[in-house]
């Protein structure tokens, strides 16, 4: 009974395994299926920004262009504020832990509150994600743009 139990558990363990490895081999592929990257401000690299750039980029339009660089339109998006604090633990050691709170959007600016937020309490570290970017093709349709990320410097 032990050995058919140990080999259950190891097909489980191998059926699991396999599709972990599947999903990221799709994963992996899938960036290049995106035909659009999104831009904070159709500004050309916003991975890493200091505060004081960012804070003038998210008061622009996002944008998304193709391969050729032409511009179009956002449509929606989502954000996602990964805000990292300094706190203390039960024995009062400090201890860095990070709030994420998200938003979706329609259109293609932020909206004010959370542009408020991110000059508040935007701090070195924080990461925004854009997730879902809508883009608007010239075929007058709707296509997902690649996920943008931008860490404060």
């Amino acid at each position: 009974m032990k050995g058919k139990a140990l080999i259950l558990t190891l097909a489980v363990l191998a059926i699991l395994t396999q599709s972990f490895i599947l999903e990221d081999q799709q994963g992996s592929a899938s960036g290049s299926k995106f035909r659009f990257k999104a831009f904070l401000g159709c500004s050309s690299d916003t991975s890493f920004v200091n505060k004081e750039r960012f804070d003038q980029l998210a008061v622009l339009p996002l944008c998304a262009k193709d391969s050729n660089n032409t511009v179009f339109k956002i449509v929606s998006f989502d954000i996602t504020y990964a805000e990292r604090g300094l706190y203390q633990d039960s024995t009062g050691l400090p201890i860095v832990f990070t709030d994420y709170s998200n938003v979706s959007c329609t259109g293609d600016t932020i909206p004010s509150r959370w542009i408020n937020i991110f000059k508040e309490r935007g701090y070195r570290g924080d990461t925004i994600m854009f997730d879902r970017i809508l883009v608007r093709t010239s075929e007058n349709k709707t296509q997902m743009c690649k996920a943008m990320r931008v860490i404060l410097r």
